[in-house]
């Protein structure tokens, strides 16, 4: 039972390269396993061949990691770093003891050429111990319970005291700092900064007010040129604040000049005004069409009828006997028509004056009703300032 303990606390300790391997020299699961699987399947393979399971397993990581060299088992990070430095004053040792021999048997070698030699015999052993320190950290770390402990002989040498162990530094922990406050002083930094530009820079805000005024003379100026434009063409009115209709044509368009301009000075346009025109003289009889999208449509206002806008159909109208019977009534119509009207607008402008007269008169009436009202009071006071 002690023994199976030891096994399973020797495969949770090996690192995921070894549990890969021996994945896949024994053939427990995928390669690519997760190590939890890896173990619970090694452990598994221990129960089932408790016979010749723990030399099975020995023998793949011995072949994964190179024979004898990786039964060394090293337990702690003290354990990793002892053999580096004994091995390393054992070679110093070493090459001082041959440089010592060299200088006895050779006398005629001066002490300088022996100081270069001892020191590239230095630089030779450090190398030599580096090297072998980072081969034995990548070696696998493999626990005591499934490999023998290495002898005492082998890890010390008699001739080097042992040192005093370090003592490992406790890890540095780092404070936890939250995202927010780093986010709200970058904003209040920014705020900071925008703050002292615009008051560090009085005349960057004067010249963004000079251009924000520039902007609204030139918008006011455009307003009016495209005003003074629609006003000049009379078949051209403002349909809204950005929009102009064409009310020969009966199309919209953005209120902006150069569109405008652009329009006006198409063919479309001037046929459409050029016929117009041309329809001029036949007023009052014959107008546009009502219905501005048959804008190639003329209306007889005497025989309410739609009449082609050609001129050889109007006069072949014109000379028709509905035409000839329906005109006098018509001019007739007309005439009493104006009249009604003119009479009316002569009676509105006399309600309009009569009203005023009796505005007027009401208001003279009230002032005169007031001072007669103020006037007592006026003498009796007096009388009583006499009295």
């Amino acid at each position: 039972m002690g023994e199976g303990r030891t096994n399973a606390l020797a495969l949770e300790s090996a690192s995921r390269r070894e549990l890969q391997c021996l994945a896949k020299e024994l053939q427990l699961c995928r390669g690519n396993a997760k190590s939890d699987v890896i173990l619970s399947h090694a452990l598994q393979f221990l129960s089932d061949n408790p016979s010749d399971g723990e030399q099975r397993v020995r023998a793949a990581l011995a072949a994964l990691t190179g024979g004898a060299r990786s039964t060394t088992a090293v337990t702690s990070p003290v354990g990793k770093t002892t053999p580096s430095r004994k091995t390393k004053a054992a070679n110093r040792e070493q090459v001082e003891a041959k440089s010592t021999s060299e200088g006895e048997q050779s006398g005629s070698v001066n002490e300088g050429e022996m100081a270069e030699q001892h020191a590239h015999e230095q630089e030779k052993a450090t190398a030599l111990s580096k090297h072998s320190s980072s081969a034995k950290n990548k070696s696998v770390v493999i626990k005591k319970a499934i490999f023998a402990p290495p002898k005492a002989g082998e890890l010390e040498t008699p001739e080097v005291a042992k040192k005093p162990e370090a003592t490992p530094s406790p890890p540095i922990t780092k404070p936890h700092t939250s995202a927010a406050p780093a986010k709200t002083s970058k904003v209040a930094s920014q705020a900071s900064s925008s703050s002292d530009k615009a008051t560090t820079n009085p005349r960057s805000a004067l010249a963004s007010l000079e251009n924000v005024a520039s902007k609204k003379v030139s918008v006011s100026a455009a307003r009016k040129d495209v005003e003074a434009l629609v006003d000049s063409l009379d078949d051209l009115s403002f349909v809204s604040e950005s929009r102009v209709r064409c009310s020969a044509t009966g199309h919209e368009m953005k209120a902006d000049r150069g569109t405008i301009l652009a329009y006006t000075t198409g063919k479309r346009y001037l046929k459409a005004r050029r016929l117009k025109c041309s329809f001029a003289q036949y007023a009052p009889m014959f107008v546009a069409y009502p219905d501005e999208a048959n804008s190639d449509m003329l209306w007889c206002n005497v025989t309410e009828s739609a009449i082609a806008r050609d001129r050889k159909r109007v006069e072949a109208h014109i000379a028709g006997p509905k035409y000839q019977k329906e005109l006098p009534l018509w001019r007739v119509t007309e005439a009493a028509k104006k009249q009604a009207a003119e009479e009316a607008a002569q009676r509105r402008a006399d309600r309009v004056e009569a009203a005023k007269k009796r505005r007027l008169a009401v208001a003279t009436k009230e002032s005169a009703d007031i001072t007669d009202n103020e006037r007592p009071a006026k003498r009796v006071a007096i009388d009583r300032s006499r009295g």
